[in-house]
C-alpha cells in the first residue's frame, strides 16, 4: 500500500477500543476509534478507511447491521467482526451474504488478529490496484474507440476513394470508395483486391507492398473511368503486407509519376499489356 492504511475500530466498550489501539501501536496504521455505529459513520465520511474491526453486540445497531450498511456505502472497505460463540449463526449468514470478510471470536489472539489484518490489507491493496488498472484500461479503450471513430469520420469526409489492404484482402474503405466501386456488388470489405478491381491493380499494389516504397500509377476501372492511383505501404513490422490506396478520378488519360518503374517491374513477368482494368501504359517508346 503506497499510503498509510487507515483502520477503524468500533466497540461500545472503551477497554476493548484501548486494547485494539495498543495492539496496533507498532504497526504502520492510522487507527481510528468509534464507540458506536453512528460515530463510526462520521469517521468513514471524514477518512479513507481501508479496514473496519467492529464488535457485533452494540446498542442501537448491531455490528452485522452496521457492516451491511458499510458494504452499501463503502464497498471497498474490508469488514471484520468480533463476537462470541452465541452469535455464530447470525454472523455466518452475514458472511455468506458478503457483508463480512472475517469473523474473529472473542477473546482474540493478538498474533492471529494482526496476521488477519495484514492479510486483509494486502488483499485490499491488490484489489484496489486491479481496479485502478481496469479503470485505466477502460479509459484507454475509450480513447482508442473515439480515435478510430474520428479517423473513420475524417476518411469518410474525403471526396476521393481510400482503400486499405492487408496482403491481398480489402480491410478498410471510406464512404467514397464504397459509393464508387462497391454499390453494385456489395461492400468492398474482405473482398480480394484483384477480384474487386483487377488482377493488374492487385499486382501493382503487390509491388508496392514488397518494395516497401510508395508509387503512383494510372488505373482504368471496368466501366472505363480513369484514376490516378497513389499507393503506399503501411509502416512498421506489425503492418507487414499492408498498404493504403487513394484513387483520384480524372477525365483524360493521365500518367502516374511512378509508372515507368512499375512497368519495368511488371515487364519481368511478361505480363505488361495495356487493356481495360489494368494500369495505364507508360510513356510511348
Amino acid at each position: 500500500m503506497t499510503r498509510q492504511a487507515h483502520i477503524l475500530c468500533v466497540d461500545d466498550e472503551a477497554n476493548i477500543l484501548h486494547s485494539l489501539r495498543r495492539l496496533f501501536r507498532r504497526e504502520p496504521y492510522q487507527v481510528h476509534l468509534a464507540p458506536s455505529a453512528d460515530e463510526a459513520f462520521k469517521v468513514l465520511e471524514e477518512h479513507p478507511i481501508d479496514l473496519i474491526i467492529s464488535d457485533n453486540r452494540m446498542p442501537g445497531m448491531t455490528g452485522v447491521e452496521f457492516l451491511a450498511e458499510v458494504k452499501l456505502r463503502w464497498p471497498d472497505t474490508v469488514r471484520i467482526i468480533l463476537s462470541g460463540y452465541t452469535e455464530v449463526g447470525s454472523i455466518t449468514q452475514a458472511i455468506n451474504e458478503g457483508h463480512i470478510y472475517k469473523f474473529i471470536l472473542k477473546p482474540w489472539e493478538d498474533d492471529k488478529l494482526l496476521a488477519t489484518v495484514r492479510e486483509c490489507l494486502s488483499m485490499a491493496d491488490w484489489a484496489r490496484q486491479n481496479k485502478h488498472i481496469r479503470k485505466l484500461e477502460g479509459e484507454r479503450r475509450q480513447v482508442l474507440t473515439d480515435a478510430l471513430g474520428m479517423a473513420q469520420a475524417i476518411l469518410d469526409a474525403l471526396p476521393v476513394p481510400v482503400i486499405g489492404v492487408a496482403e491481398e484482402t480489402i480491410v478498410f474503405t471510406n464512404q467514397a470508395a464504397e459509393v464508387a466501386f462497391g454499390s453494385g456488388a456489395g461492400s468492398l470489405l474482405v473482398r480480394r483486391l484483384g477480384e474487386a478491381f483487377s488482377a493488374q491493380l492487385g499486382e501493382a499494389v503487390g509491388h508496392v507492398q514488397s518494395g516497401q516504397a510508395p508509387a503512383e500509377f494510372g488505373y482504368t476501372h471496368r466501366g472505363g473511368d480513369g484514376y490516378r492511383a497513389v499507393c503506399a505501404p503501411l509502416p512498421g513490422p506489425e503492418h507487414q503486407g499492408g498498404a493504403v490506396i487513394c484513387l483520384i478520378k480524372h477525365d483524360g488519360p493521365e500518367r502516374g509519376a511512378g509508372l515507368a518503374d512499375l512497368n519495368t517491374a511488371l515487364d519481368t513477368t511478361g505480363e505488361n499489356k495495356e487493356g481495360p482494368g489494368r494500369p495505364h501504359g507508360g510513356p510511348d517508346a
